[in-house]
Formats: C-alpha cells, sequence, structure tokens
C-alpha cells in the first residue's frame, strides 16, 4: 500500500518500518473502535503522504537555481493537525455517533460497522453476514436512515446549547 503511494520502492520501505515504529510507541492510544488492520493501514496512509510531503518540499527548494545572493523561499506548508477545539468536536461527534449506533437494530448495526468502520465493500459485507447484495445495500441505507434522526436532534441540541450561551 506504501509503495502504491509513493511510487518509490526504498521510500515505501521507510514508510512501513516508521509506521510499525509509530504503532508500537503509541499502542496506548488504540481505541479499539476498529480492527488493528484499520489502524495500522490509516497510519501507513498518513506516513506515506508526510513522505510525499517532505519530497515536495526538497523539489520546490531545489528547482529554484543557485544564486549568489540569498534569496528566501517562502514555502506556505499548511498545518493539518486539528486544534484542540476540532478534537474536541470530533470526540463529542465519535460518542454522539456511537450511542447512536447502539441504539440500532443488530440487523442494521452490523452491516454499518462492516461497511462504514470496517471499511468492507458490499459485496464482501454480505458474504460475511450470509445476505445477497441488494440486502446488504437496502440494510445500510436503512441503518444511515435510522442514523440521522438521533444525530440531527444531538447536532441542533449542541448547537442551541453554543447560542444560549453566548447569548
Amino acid at each position: 500500500m506504501a509503495q502504491g503511494i509513493t511510487k518509490n520502492h526504498e521510500d515505501a520501505e521507510e514508510v512501513s518500518q516508521d509506521s510499525f515504529t509509530r504503532a508500537f510507541l503509541r499502542m496506548d492510544t488504540f481505541r479499539g473502535d476498529s480492527r488493528i488492520y484499520t489502524w495500522l493501514v490509516r497510519i501507513a496512509i498518513n506516513q506515506s503522504l508526510m513522505k510525499l510531503r517532505t519530497h515536495r518540499l526538497r523539489e520546490i527548494y531545489s528547482d529554484h537555481p543557485a544564486t549568489t545572493e540569498h534569496v528566501p523561499l517562502n514555502a506556505d506548508v499548511a498545518d493539518t493537525t486539528p486544534t484542540p477545539e476540532q478534537r474536541y468536536s470530533q470526540e463529542e461527534r465519535r460518542q454522539n455517533l456511537g450511542s447512536a449506533m447502539r441504539e440500532l437494530p443488530a440487523t442494521f448495526r452490523e452491516v454499518l460497522r462492516l461497511r462504514e468502520v470496517e471499511e468492507h465493500s458490499t459485496a464482501e459485507t454480505a458474504r460475511m453476514l450470509g445476505l445477497s447484495i441488494s440486502a446488504a445495500k437496502s440494510r445500510a441505507a436503512r441503518g444511515r436512515q435510522k442514523l440521522r434522526e438521533p444525530l440531527t436532534k444531538q447536532c441542533w441540541r449542541s448547537e442551541f446549547a453554543g447560542f444560549s450561551k453566548s447569548v
């Protein structure tokens, strides 16, 4: 997977090693919301993208011809790490979603868990649950529809709470 993103064997090896090292050092942050495989893949994807960014920055600096006078290069690199407010909001959404998922009937919950959390295809989900593909699609759509109502209510409550505090 890292090879596919970086398009370079050596970079992919480095990304793989860095990913496993990062996972080992941060094992205490694994929440168990998904399979460990999914967590490791996400780390590898992030490491691969970081590797590409560093290569791009090097290319920016090396593309400019050397001159006798020093001309500073102002390359703005966006900081994509979430702010504390964004992390809090993400955690609140995660908790709300988990609560709403627990309220779903098991038939919808299992399909959504496999499709959305573990990121299996519809065909894989249908096979794992012994369903037809159309039944898996239908249950996923109905499960999402059943999730909308409690999540929309929670969103309105959160926005109203913020509004009433500011008034």
